[in-house]
């Protein structure tokens, strides 16, 4: 069993920004309505204020630039773009979106594909440095939402409960109800088809019910998906199937004007100290042709929660003990609370349980941090009391460890072993005896 428990990293500023729209003003709050993705992967985003200039802006100058073609710059793009105007001209906004990978560009055709991207992503071996990060992120114009397993996990109330409280912000189920909403509608989410379920599934869901559970298939982002398994490995999918903001957010940003700056690398961000805060007046953009810099309004970060830190430290934003180039601003939680996404094995299942929900939140974090388990968190959690048989499912290498880790938390004098091999059941029947 896989146990989710949300963290918002913590990367609060003193006071709140905005970009001027037509209907609303797209502050810190409500940016986060246009960029809920899928909880799995959240990125950090910061509002950086330029200085005001002439409206007769020249063609190198935009109104707002947008650094990371990944999940949350399209969707913040095709939104801006969409609803934004200029608050002295009236005028649509002049927007940039700034990618350092290369652009596939092409009508988007969910299921099929088109034949640059099929040709690209079925002859990609390993991590094309081309379409890759050293560190193993995506470098693509859709960034990640183009190899994410595209399992979505909208919020549950606990997570609402969860954001305000981290936060400090009215994060609230009512006020993301238009953003989720947008989300499941944009990614196609939905539950997967009973097709889908593998026997391991089947089994799980099976022994649940005769539990007095009843547990629902989890929810993920596909359009006219045939389940051929690559999405488990990270591939980019070659029919366009798993929904990404390339099929989704990029023609909605090219419809109402937004210039894709692609193979476009933001070497940093121009900060100027003012106060406490500082002010962000360009950028240093470096293309295969030539390094220069690009000035707007407003910049926004969007380049993941490993990148956009280091862009903003490189860019003298950052920690007072940070060992690289000198600190302009100084704010210590940048680079702080990062979790890194850890991936941990197993079967997930959603139970409509509040009190499970409520279980996890106040204790999932006391018991890891005194190194308890999932096997052990989970059991305690959602087995009864006095249970005694413990059915193993497999008898690999982990097997062991898991009968000892429920052990320790219920009293088991009895368990059931089932392998595909009758040697490798008794083998595990011995070491456990």
């Amino acid at each position: 069993m896989e146990v989710y428990c949300p963290r918002i990293e913590d990367t609060r500023v003193e006071e709140p920004t905005k970009v001027e729209c037509r209907k609303h003003e797209v502050t810190e709050s409500s940016a986060f309505l246009m960029l809920l993705k899928g909880i799995t992967s959240p990125n950090l985003i910061i509002f950086l204020h330029g200085p005001k200039r002439s409206t007769n802006m020249p063609e190198s100058q935009y109104d707002v630039a947008i650094i990371g073609a990944g999940f949350s710059g399209p969707i913040l793009a095709a939104n801006i773009a969409e609803k934004g105007v200029h608050p002295a001209t009236r005028d649509r906004l002049k927007i940039a979106l700034i990618e350092a990978g290369p652009y596939l560009k092409g009508a988007p055709r969910p299921g099929y594909g088109i034949p640059l991207r099929r040709q690209r992503f079925t002859n990609m071996r390993g991590q094309d440095p081309a379409f890759h990060w050293e560190d193993g992120g995506a470098k693509i114009v859709g960034g990640s939402s183009l190899h994410w397993q595209a399992s979505a996990f909208l919020p549950y109330p606990i997570d609402y409960l969860h954001w305000q409280e981290e936060t400090g912000v009215d994060w609230t189920e009512e006020n993301l109800r238009e953003a989720v909403e947008e989300t499941r509608r944009e990614f196609n989410v939905h539950p997967y088809p009973d097709e889908a379920n593998t026997r391991g599934n089947r089994l799980f869901y099976r022994v649940a019910k005769q539990m007095g559970y009843d547990p629902q298939r989890q929810e993920g982002a596909r359009r006219n998906c045939i389940y051929c398994g690559f999405c488990s490995g990270g591939h980019m999918c070659k029919y366009e199937a798993r929904s990404s903001t390339l099929v989704s957010y990029i023609p909605k940003a090219e419809k109402y004007g937004v210039d894709i700056l692609a193979d476009t690398l933001v070497e940093k961000v121009l900060i100027d100290a003012k106060g406490r805060r500082g002010v962000a007046r360009g950028l240093i953009c470096r293309s295969a042709d030539s390094t220069y810099e690009l000035t707007a309004d407003h910049i926004i970060l969007a380049c993941g929660y490993r990148k956009t830190p280091l862009l903003l430290m490189r860019s003298g934003y950052g920690p007072p003990e940070w060992a690289g180039n000198p600190i302009v601003v100084s704010n210590p939680n940048i680079g702080k609370h990062i979790d890194g996404h850890p991936r941990i094995p197993g079967i997930a299942a959603i139970f409509d349980d509040p009190e499970i929900y409520i279980a996890l939140a106040q204790t999932s974090c006391a018991r890891f941090s005194t190194g308890e388990s999932f096997e052990q968190l989970a059991t305690a959690l959602l087995a009864p009391p006095a249970a005694s048989t413990l059915a193993m499912l497999g008898a690999g290498a982990m097997a062991a460890d898991q009968v000892e880790a429920v052990r320790s938390v219920r009293p088991i004098d009895r368990v059931l072993v089932w392998s595909r091999t009758a040697d490798r059941a008794h083998a595990l029947a011995e070491q456990i005896d």
